[in-house]
């Protein structure tokens, strides 16, 4: 079909949909394209993304990196133009990683074997002694096997380094469980330490690190994670009866709190200024990468639509406000909650949409959307005017991303996109994700422009309706 038969046949839609415009639809449909055809060319986006990432490396929060990249976003903001830029103070974790270190030692025929392994803390993770922790291995494939009482693991477990070798399930949420709770079940049983596989389908010998929670009933005991190849062959080891031991060194600190900030700046509604959609994603990263996947590239995204609408000289009646919020990675969503707070004493009622993307920057396929039917129905219309360039769904979420969760659960229409590498049968998005191999490079301009497209036209439309979405 050509574009100009697939155009037709959107205005053709749009002049039959029950969402109520000033324009005309086929005005509104222009705007998208001016849109698309603006977004195609676009290279300030992803050349700031690039600035931030080689320039300021790791952003995990109070870190110089993070204070650094917010600064540079006030300021850019300022000169951007944009109305009501902001940096929004938020008491933070101050956790620091610190050295880490891990050696292999084992006996073979009559000399000893060394093996420098690649290790990374977990964050919250407590601290060894600084001359570490030298202990034999228990290698443990899941948490059935470690409970299974034929098997007698929790007693073997005591003394030991326990290294949870759980395979990809096939998605985040089934195997990252032994990240954030590994490190409780090994202690619960008297083991010294705990290290866990890296939560990700495939390695080339990369670590990946992430949220270590601690339950507080058990003694909290060191916990980091080993890539996939180191796992598999303390495994074959174990398999074949051949004793070994780790010496592993991990120093974190855990100096109390400090003050990170939220930071947004808006596009001024011009009949309903009070009225606010929100989009954004979080700023801060692990201390292994720059974290362009997750999540600067979702805070791009809504930064440069931002300034995409600005560039044409759109001006929705609603306010169009782009956020990056702090300190989401280290659990607990301290920045989205702040936020919260602040929109809560400015009227709840006046945040008509909140958006969050932070799945990476791939092709967007679809938008997980928290809220009502008739929200629901509203948002497949307007998806509809990404055609011919995008077809995409519209997905109920029973769990939107984590800054705009408080948001969803007092009823505001909420959302984030969903793009094509996350959490399906390749996994792209999780060969990166919370390791080194992070970086810019990993992210392609012309899908990365697509989101922009995606983000802008969206948060346009919802900001220039009629009436507001339904709650």
């Amino acid at each position: 079909m050509c574009f100009f038969s697939k155009a037709l046949f959107v205005l053709l839609f749009l002049s039959l949909i029950s969402i109520s415009y000033t324009q005309t639809p086929e005005d509104l449909y222009k705007e998208v394209q001016r849109i698309y055809e603006a977004s195609q060319i676009d290279d300030i986006g992803y050349n700031r993304m690039a600035y931030i990432c080689n320039m300021f490396g790791e952003r995990l929060i109070s870190s110089r990196g993070l204070n650094n990249t917010i600064d540079y976003i006030e300021q850019t903001m300022i000169a951007d133009g944009f109305n009501n830029v902001v940096k929004q103070p938020v008491s933070v974790p101050n956790w620091i990683p610190n050295q880490h270190k891990c050696r292999l030692e084992m006996q073979v025929i009559n000399e000893e074997r060394f093996k420098e392994m690649a290790v990374t803390p977990f964050g919250t993770s407590v601290a060894t002694p600084e001359e570490g922790i030298t202990a034999e291995v228990l290698v443990v494939k899941s948490f059935e096997e470690f409970e299974d009482p034929n098997l007698d693991l929790c007693t073997k477990a005591k003394g030991k380094i326990v290294v949870w070798n759980a395979v990809w399930k096939g998605s985040y949420g089934s195997t990252v469980i032994y990240r954030s709770s590994g490190a409780d079940t090994a202690s619960k049983c008297g083991a010294l330490a705990s290290l866990t596989r890296s939560v990700t389908p495939y390695s080339l010998y990369t670590p990946h690190t992430g949220l270590n929670t601690y339950s507080g009933n058990v003694p909290k005991i060191p916990t980091g994670g080993i890539t996939v190849e180191d796992s598999e062959l303390l495994q074959y080891f174990q398999d074949i009866g051949k004793a070994v031991s780790l010496k592993l060194t991990l120093l974190p600190e855990d100096r109390g709190t400090t003050t990170s900030f939220n930071i947004f700046g808006e596009i001024t509604g011009s009949e309903y200024p009070d009225q606010v959609v929100l989009i954004g994603g979080h700023i801060d990263s692990w201390f292994l990468s720059c974290g362009a996947h997750d999540d600067l590239g979702g805070f791009m995204m809504s930064w440069q639509a931002l300034k995409l609408l600005q560039y044409l000289n759109i001006q929705p009646k609603r306010t169009i406000r782009a956020i990056g919020w702090t300190a989401e990675e280290f659990g607990g969503s301290r920045g989205g909650n702040a936020y919260f707070e602040y929109a809560q004493q400015q009227n709840l009622n006046n945040t008509i949409f909140a958006f969050e993307s932070d799945t990476g920057s791939f092709n967007p396929e679809a938008m997980n959307v928290y809220g009502s039917s008739e929200t629901l129905e509203t948002m497949e219309e307007i998806a509809k005017l990404l055609l011919p360039h995008i077809d995409m769904d519209i997905i109920f979420s029973n769990g939107p991303a984590a800054d705009v969760d408080p948001f969803a659960k007092a009823g505001v229409p909420s959302g984030g996109l969903r793009v094509g590498e996350f959490d399906r049968g390749n996994d792209v998005y999780f060969l990166y994700h919370h390791s080194t191999a992070d970086t810019i490079d990993k992210v392609n301009i012309n899908e990365f422009r697509d989101c922009i497209f995606s983000v802008a036209s969206i948060a346009y439309v919802i900001a220039d309706m009629e009436n507001t979405l339904p709650r």
